[in-house]
């Protein structure tokens, strides 16, 4: 596993970030070599870009300062889901290496409830996932829109018997569907 702490924009700007993005999309197996942005600046504008390559590359994760990422996974699951500052520690050493659940916190996909359960260390009945799946819609519809991937993020409309039933959110289409076109949009 690779961390790197950065302040802001590479120096070779825009064309630089673009390579950095397409060396981590591009890097052959992704899963023996992840990759964390820890973002070393209260302005976000400068380390954005980490952010975008999280997005778009296999195995990276890109983590701020403990309220920066806390804002973050409360806007993308909703209140339903704690967050701690040991959630935050150990996000950032490893959450690139886990793709499926401390990695996708500050993502726009719910968790299936055997994610929730394994990443919360708790069995959810039907009840209590629900409560957790609600939340999270809420979230999305408060979703403030600041771009195209922000207006599609808030338009989705996930199916809540797809994510009960499934082990990970990987294997359901409408997430892979989802991802790509983030992708394309990013």
């Amino acid at each position: 596993a690779r961390w790197f702490f950065g302040d802001g924009l590479p120096n070779g700007g825009l064309m630089a970030q673009r390579e950095i993005t397409n060396l981590l999309v591009n890097r052959p197996n992704p899963e023996m070599n992840p990759m964390t942005f820890i973002s070393c600046t209260e302005e976000n504008d400068q380390v954005e870009w980490m952010k975008d390559c999280e997005e778009i590359a296999p195995y990276c994760s890109e983590s701020d300062d403990f309220k920066e990422e806390a804002n973050e996974v409360l806007r993308d699951q909703g209140a339903a889901l704690p967050y701690s500052q040991g959630f935050h520690l150990v996000g950032m050493l490893v959450a690139a290496m886990n793709p499926e659940d401390l990695d996708a916190m500050d993502e726009s996909v719910p968790f299936t409830k055997t994610t929730l359960d394994n990443l919360l260390g708790i069995e959810h009945n039907e009840q209590s996932y629900r409560h957790y799946f609600t939340c999270f819609e809420e979230a999305q519809k408060k979703r403030s829109v600041i771009g195209a991937s922000d207006q599609f993020k808030k338009a989705v409309k996930w199916n809540y018997d797809e994510f009960l039933r499934a082990t990970t959110a990987s294997q359901i289409p409408a997430v892979r569907d989802f991802q790509l076109r983030i992708r394309q949009i990013g």
